[in-house]
């Protein structure tokens, strides 16, 4: 027998691979598809109206007057309004059509004792949880915390999440991403005329073509992307980012792809790296991007490592051992959290930390 022929039921050296990158493959979907807390931003507890419903003008003028829950949104901050405790602040209907508003939307009805009544009036406060929530765009930011009583300033959305109950997080962030789609499709994209906001806000129309325009949302990828052995990540930073900040890979999906396929060309194009197996993880509406986006997260596993790095879309990116990668997540979940470092990864608030961690915890890896 010559010295390297195989022994009877031994592998081969190509078999052993496969073995192992099926097990890495197994391990992958068993931690995507654990059950896991609401992601943040998700989980709103308010029951839009029926269509019937919010395409009654009447209906929804006493709607309205009903309503003494309106959060307040600075869109150009990106920011909200909150009260001197730092908790989420209301006014009443009447009170932010008083100091002007550009846009106005209804976002539904609070289930009962869904959220705490943390309203401006206290004689709203017996109605706190079963009342309809609406939210406004300021026209003047700076004079709100004057004009009504309750409000101390505005904080960005990125802040709220660790002031405010998760389901009213996902409140504020339903109504930036919505308010926003409004302020960029005031003109009709078919004929170019004014359209007008219509339905509670949750459609706008085209009083010159009688178009038809409702929200969007923008799908993202974003990617934890595993060694094909599975002991390291790679993640990439942006220049304008804070030093030593790096997170997932990222990228708006094209039309005509598939979740999968958008990973492997963002990874490709970004990175050089090429990708095989993408499972996915989960998905996460995000209200910080520059439009309403909804990100979703996969884990994807490389074919190769070598890095072609596209500096117009990152400065630089690496491949970063996963006890790096924990250690850096652990920072991140810090209070407060680091903010220098050689390596600072993504807040918990946001999937690409989730989708980081589900790397660092996966079982029977390496074995």
């Amino acid at each position: 027998m010559c010295p390297w022929t195989p022994c009877k039921g031994a592998l081969s050296l190509s078999e052993h691979m496969k073995s192992a990158a099926e097990r890495l493959r197994s391990s992958v979907i068993a931690a995507c598809t654990k059950r896991r807390p609401e992601p943040c931003y998700a989980g709103s507890h308010l029951v839009r109206p029926l269509d019937s419903k919010l395409e009654d003008a009447l209906w929804l003028a006493a709607a309205e007057r009903e309503s003494s829950a309106v959060i307040l949104l600075d869109l150009k901050k990106n920011a909200v309004a909150v009260n001197s405790a730092g908790g989420l602040a209301y006014a009443s209907a009447a009170q932010a059509r008083e100091i002007g508003v550009d846009e106005m939307i209804l976002l539904g009805r609070r289930k009962p004792h869904a959220m705490p009544p943390s309203f401006l009036n206290e004689r709203y406060a017996k109605t706190a949880s079963d009342t309809m929530c609406f939210a406004a765009s300021i026209q003047d930011p700076d004079g709100v915390a004057r004009a009504v009583h309750g409000v101390s300033r505005f904080v960005g959305l990125r802040d709220i999440v660790g002031r405010a109950s998760s389901a009213e997080a996902a409140m504020v962030g339903q109504a930036r991403n919505v308010l926003h789609w409004h302020r960029s499709h005031t003109f009709c994209g078919a004929c170019g005329s004014r359209s007008e906001p219509k339905k509670g806000g949750w459609k706008r129309l085209c009083p010159s073509c009688g178009t038809q325009h409702f929200p969007r949302t923008d799908p993202v990828v974003i990617s934890a992307v595993l060694s094909a052995d599975g002991t390291r990540c790679l993640v990439g930073r942006q220049a304008l980012w804070p030093k030593g900040r790096f997170s997932c890979l990222a990228g708006f999906l094209d039309p005509g792809e598939t979740l999968e396929e958008g990973v492997r060309r963002e990874v490709r194009e970004e990175s050089g790296v090429l990708v095989g197996d993408v499972i996915y993880h989960s998905s996460q509406p995000w209200p910080n991007g520059p439009s309403p986006q909804l990100m979703l997260g996969a884990v994807a596993i490389a074919h190769t490592e070598a890095l072609i790095i596209d500096t117009s879309e990152l400065e630089s990116a690496r491949w970063v051992e996963l006890a790096e990668v924990r250690e850096a997540l652990r920072a991140a979940a810090a209070r407060p959290p680091a903010t220098d470092g050689e390596l600072l990864m993504p807040q918990p608030l946001a999937l690409a930390h989730q989708l980081l961690t589900t790397c660092t915890e996966l079982e029977g890896v390496g074995s």
